[in-house]
């Protein structure tokens, strides 16, 4: 099963809907910074199951905060990230996954991809299609198979499949 994971859209989605025409993921994640962009993403592929979580730019969203999910018998951690300290690391956000039992624990805010194994969890930031900060974009893929999850930061590339 193929997870796509998105963040800091910031009310451009021109690209993540081309990342989802490409990669056409079983389920969408969106990380936060605009929850609005999820919903505008579900109105478009509504076959697609998403759930999201707002971030520190989705003032009036009635998302949560954070949020574990259960998808293939994996267990995944979903927060913007703002609330842990993710700027200054992923210390805190990793024992707070270990302390919710999950496998892997996903979040955005910095807009720079980042994809770690670290104590037996998945560390994924996708980074940011659409303001990434001195980076190349990108987004996250998920990847669930009998022989246990993967993740990965996917650089985006406008030709890529042309």
């Amino acid at each position: 099963m193929k997870l796509l994971v998105l963040s800091d859209s910031h009310g451009r989605i021109e690209r993540c809907v081309e990342v989802i025409e490409r990669e056409r993921p079983q389920m969408l994640l969106h990380l936060g910074d605009l929850v609005r962009d999820a919903e505008r993403l579900s109105q478009l592929f509504p076959q697609i199951p998403l759930r999201a979580v707002r971030g520190n730019g989705d003032f009036s969203s009635g998302a949560p905060e954070r949020s574990v999910v259960e998808v293939g018998g994996v267990k995944l951690f979903l927060c913007h990230g703002h609330t842990l300290g993710v700027r200054q690391g992923t210390d805190l956000l990793l024992r707070t996954a270990l302390a919710r039992g999950v496998q892997m624990a996903l979040f955005g805010h910095t807009h720079r991809g980042l994809c770690e194994l670290r104590e037996g969890v998945w560390i994924l930031n996708p980074g940011s299609l659409t303001e990434p900060r001195g980076c190349p974009p990108s987004y996250g893929l998920v990847t669930l198979s009998k022989e246990g999850p993967r993740a990965r930061v996917v650089p985006f590339e406008r030709d890529a499949y042309r």
